[in-house]
């Protein structure tokens, strides 16, 4: 018997839809839907500041904001990047059915560097996610698709546990070029209070 937090007793369907792309899964437990999940985003070239990367950009926020409604968000939107070919922010709302909940922000991005900065070099095909020793290797599975992709399964378990919070997910696409017009982006729309 699986534990609660990994997800259901029964197998079910998720289409996680990336883009143009869909694959549809049937699975048993949260964490091979997770991991499929983060294998397609690491699959996509978010690499931010590059006109090149554009359209990769925009189908890995779109990937995100699919996602985030197919586990029981609202209010899920991209909120343009008023400057110039620049990408934009995914907003995604969990609502709690309290009326006296709390509400928690998360921030994080999808966008990243190329796999030719830093110092490792990769020993396989850096958009392709392995596992290797017990980790995960792909651009982004640590910084930070990974741990975005934790948090809204984690806030969608919240959500069918009838949780006394709301929580709020704001993922740029801008963080790794300074943050460009990330404040803009936020400004043009009510984020919170609920």
């Amino acid at each position: 018997m699986l534990p609660r937090y990994l997800g259901y007793q029964r197998l079910r369907t998720l289409r996680i839809e990336g883009g143009d792309r869909y694959v549809g899964l049937r699975v048993g437990a949260y964490a091979d839907i997770l991991f499929r999940a983060l294998s397609k985003l690491v699959s996509l070239k978010t690499i931010s500041g590059s006109s090149t990367y554009t359209e990769e950009c925009r189908r890995g926020a779109t990937f995100l904001k699919n996602l985030l409604k197919q586990l029981g968000a609202t209010d899920t939107t991209l909120l343009p990047n008023p400057l110039p070919g620049r990408n934009p922010v995914v907003l995604g709302k969990f609502r709690s059915k309290s009326s006296k909940a709390k509400t928690l922000l998360f921030y994080g991005h999808y966008d990243i560097v190329t796999a030719a900065t830093g110092s490792r070099t990769w020993t396989n095909d850096a958009y392709t996610m392995s596992g290797r020793d017990g980790f995960y290797y792909g651009r982004g599975v640590s910084d930070n698709k990974g741990p975005v992709l934790a948090a809204m399964f984690a806030a969608s378990d919240l959500l069918k546990e009838d949780a006394d919070v709301n929580v709020t997910f704001l993922i740029e696409g801008e963080e790794e070029c300074g943050s460009k017009g990330f404040a803009e982006s936020v400004k043009t729309k009510k984020v919170i209070p609920y």
